[in-house]
C-alpha cells in the first residue's frame, strides 16, 4: 500500500472499492480526464466556463452547500470514497484544493491519490 513515499497511503482501501458501483472502466475514467484537460484550454473553454458560471451558478452553490453537509461528521476516509462530489464540480479549483488538502490529512501521498481520487468518482458516474 505504501512505498518510498514516507508510509503515505498510495492505493484506496478495499472497503471503498465497490466494483459493482462502477459505471465506467479505468480506461475510459483515464480518457475521460485527458479530454477535459485538453477542453479546457482555449476560447472555448472560457465561453463554456462563462455559461457555468452564470447560467448555473445558484445550483452550484446549492450543490455545495449539500456536499458540504453530507461531509459534516464524517471521517476523513468516508469524506473521500463515500460522500460523492457534487456532479460537475470534480475538476473546480475549490474541489479539486479540498480533495488535496483532505488526501494529505488522510495519510495519502497527494501526488498519487489525487487522479486516483477523480478516475474513482468519474468511474461512479460524475
Amino acid at each position: 500500500m505504501s512505498s518510498r513515499n514516507g508510509g503515505l497511503k498510495t492505493a484506496i482501501q478495499e472497503q471503498w472499492i465497490k466494483p459493482w458501483e462502477f459505471q465506467i472502466s479505468r480506461e475510459e475514467a483515464l480518457y475521460d480526464m485527458r479530454a477535459a484537460r485538453f477542453s479546457r484550454g482555449g476560447l472555448l473553454a472560457f465561453i463554456r466556463s462563462l455559461t457555468r458560471w452564470f447560467g448555473h451558478r445558484p445550483a452550484w452553490r446549492e450543490a455545495g452547500r449539500k456536499w458540504q453537509a453530507l461531509l459534516a461528521g464524517k471521517s476523513l476516509d468516508e469524506q473521500l470514497w463515500d460522500v460523492r462530489p457534487p456532479r460537475g464540480m470534480i475538476a473546480r479549483p475549490a474541489v479539486r484544493d479540498w480533495a488535496l488538502q483532505t488526501l494529505e490529512r488522510a495519510g495519502y501521498d497527494p501526488r498519487v491519490m489525487l487522479a486516483e481520487w477523480e478516475i474513482f468518482w468519474r468511474r461512479k458516474g460524475l
